[in-house]
């Protein structure tokens, strides 16, 4: 019976040093009979609490605490750990996957919280899953609910949005102001469209204009004499034109060098967690760009798994262009220009031509497109308007 209590409940086993006789004399004494064996003697966890400090004293061996129930503490500390990892990982993976900051770049005149008021409209919020967003649906939404923003890129960095954006120009143009104002031409073109709201047309379609023409004038001649109101509408025009960018040798390109890994992800399969991230020392205006590596094994499989990292660069020191690279870069450039000009616009005909002169390769185009043409020009007279 004192075997099957001593295993339920818990035992240790004491080892004896040289001269222990003492020490049994002394058990005895506070009414606890061991068997000694071997030199060693078995004790329950209840007597050993109480001569603990004795054994130690005398320079007894004491083993850990064996038996059912020690065994049964032992496990529930080791499930509790194990629980309180698994939480603090799955805790970690679903806040990595959560927006946590929308930051706006690039805007002057629009105001950052009417466009995070927006996007939020549109739910794109901070809280929100990551992978429930998807930017380019956010990025022609925004685009659609704020006329005054020509283009928007919205990407991610580990848990923040940034959304970079360019404004039309006036994009913070008060409406409803009562000033009198035409709309006259911004470029030379031929009329393609045009629908006055407010004032009079003074042109047609197909009509050949020079910029700065008068389109549509606020200036409305009647009877009852000379009235001014604002002039408001639409007009889009067919305009030729030509662009150019070249490169020429000489010029020197920005290498970077590293920085470090700023975010490291484990994919598993459609899994992803993350298993380290720094970027608080890292600059704002710093670069980043993503690294993933697959394993495979001998016979070429690939493992269904993979990491990913995320690594910071910054600029470091200049070194000149190769031709190969003056060529890309010629394009580049022109891409950029052409992108530009065409934002809002049409493109109905292209004619490109590149070539090398005395050392500058450039690339330049005749092209012809349909784009917004009418620009607001107030009307300076005497005497107050009301």
């Amino acid at each position: 019976m004192r075997w099957l209590f001593l295993f339920l409940f818990g035992y240790r086993r004491v080892r004896l040093s040289c001269g222990g006789a003492e020490l049994l004399t002394l058990l005895l004494s506070k009414g606890i009979s061991v068997t000694l064996k071997s030199n060693s003697f078995i004790l329950s966890l209840s007597d050993y609490s109480l001569i603990a400090d004795t054994l130690l004293a005398h320079g007894a061996t004491v083993s850990s605490p064996r038996g059912a129930l020690p065994c049964i503490r032992s496990f529930l500390r080791l499930r509790f750990t194990v629980f309180a990892l698994v939480f603090v990982i799955l805790l970690n993976v679903f806040l990595s996957h959560l927006v946590f900051d929308i930051r706006v770049l690039g805007n002057e005149e629009i105001a950052d919280f009417r466009i995070v008021n927006a996007l939020s409209e549109l739910g794109v919020y901070p809280g929100k899953p990551i992978f429930a967003i998807d930017t380019t649906d956010a990025e022609h939404a925004l685009l659609s609910k704020m006329p005054q923003i020509a283009w928007v890129n919205i990407n991610r960095r580990g848990t923040v949005l940034y959304v970079e954006v360019a404004e039309r120009k006036g994009a913070a143009l008060e409406k409803g102001k009562n000033y009198p104002s035409n709309i006259v031409a911004k470029y030379d073109c031929v009329i393609e469209e045009i629908m006055a709201t407010s004032g009079r047309a003074v042109v047609e379609v197909g009509d050949v204009v020079r910029a700065g023409e008068v389109l549509i004038t606020g200036i409305i001649e009647s009877e009852g004499g000379t009235t001014f109101t604002r002039a408001e509408g639409v007009v889009t025009g067919v305009i030729t034109d030509s662009i150019c960018a070249s490169a020429t040798v000489g010029e020197r390109k920005t290498v970077t060098e590293r920085v470090g890994v700023c975010e490291v992800r484990l994919n598993i399969l459609n899994f992803s967690a993350n298993i380290f991230k720094n970027y608080r020392n890292l600059p704002r205006e710093c670069d980043i760009i993503t690294d993933k590596r697959d394993f495979y094994l001998g016979d070429g499989r690939k493992i269904p798994f993979g990491l990913v990292f995320y690594v910071a660069y910054s600029k470091s020191f200049g070194a000149e262009y190769t031709d190969n690279e003056l060529v890309l870069l010629a394009h580049a450039r022109h891409s950029e220009r052409l992108n530009y000009m065409l934002l809002g616009s049409a493109l109905q005909k292209i004619k490109t031509s590149a070539a090398w002169v005395n050392g500058t390769y450039t690339v330049s185009s005749d092209i012809v497109y349909i784009a917004p043409v009418a620009e607001e020009k107030r009307i300076e007279i005497s005497g107050d308007i009301k």
